[in-house]
């Protein structure tokens, strides 16, 4: 399933019970979807650049993480951690 806003795939099996949540890439020209996350605290994610990709992820102890993401290389991510929830992204 795609989230309304058509940023966030989530999958959920009903046979085996469990659910997977991804944030990815697609290339509208060759229809080709790129893997950026795909973990179940991931969401929010926005374009803040040419090739980048900020995106939240929950924390320990009520904890925020916002990460920054190239698009190419992905695990080079800069990562910064806020107290507290945040919630919606805007992209400006």
């Amino acid at each position: 399933m795609v989230s309304s806003d058509g940023k966030q795939v989530s999958r959920y099996s009903f046979e085996q019970h469990w659910k997977v949540s991804q944030i990815r890439v697609l290339d509208v020209e060759s229809g080709a979807s790129t893997l950026l996350v795909d973990d179940l605290g991931c969401s929010e994610p926005v374009w803040v650049g040419e090739d980048e990709v900020l995106y939240l992820k929950g924390g320990d102890k009520g904890t925020t993480r916002l990460v920054v993401a190239n698009i190419s290389h992905p695990e080079k991510s800069y990562v910064f951690c806020l107290t507290g929830k945040v919630s919606p992204l805007l992209a400006l």
